[in-house]
């Protein structure tokens, strides 16, 4: 695939297997990008330590905040290591990513998968930012920049599913409709 010029080899292996990583990480001419399981700094000290990835994945929900992966993406930084934060977990997780990397001299790109979730979110959660032109724009207003409708929430309780991630249209969620 090296022809090809991918941005990254995702997750190759586990996080936690260090070896492996150091392993096809010097074995491939594709930057090796990592963590969006690892949870707080202390999930990734191992992995910018021994350098056993270019690029560190860490999502602001699950790494433990926004302060605690502004630490990681700091501790990433002098080893000469990027961030592309995870983020597929809506538009809450959107804006902080996107304070984060407003903020980060490490940042790489933000991943965000808001295009593709539920037609209500966005009546949900105002003010999420948007992306334009490949960027998104800084929220303008305190805090996330977002405002929650609590009665459109209400009106859409959380319910199970399951998307096929082969289904050609796996990235529009469709769960109960055709979902295997």
């Amino acid at each position: 695939l090296e022809r090809f010029e991918p941005a990254w080899y995702e997750e190759p292996v586990p996080p936690e297997d260090i070896e492996s990583l150091l392993f096809v990480k010097n074995h491939i001419g594709i930057p090796v990008a990592t963590g969006e399981r690892c949870q707080t700094r202390y999930g990734f000290r191992e992995l910018v330590e021994r350098r056993a990835a270019d690029i560190l994945q860490p999502d602001v929900i699950h790494a433990g905040g926004f302060l605690e992966t502004k630490r990681i993406a700091a501790m990433a930084e002098p080893c000469f290591m990027t961030v592309a934060p995870h983020n597929s977990a809506g538009p809450g997780c959107t804006a902080a990513s996107v304070h984060l990397a407003a903020c980060t001299p490490n940042f790489k790109i933000q991943e965000t998968f808001d295009d593709f979730s539920e037609p209500w979110l966005k009546e949900a959660v105002r003010g999420v930012p948007e992306v334009r032109d490949g960027f998104f724009d800084l929220p303008q207003k305190p805090g996330l920049g977002i405002e929650l409708d609590e009665q459109v929430i209400r009106e859409h309780p959380p319910r199970e599913g399951f998307f096929n991630l082969w289904d050609p249209q796996w990235h529009k969620r469709n769960f109960g409709k055709g979902a295997q």
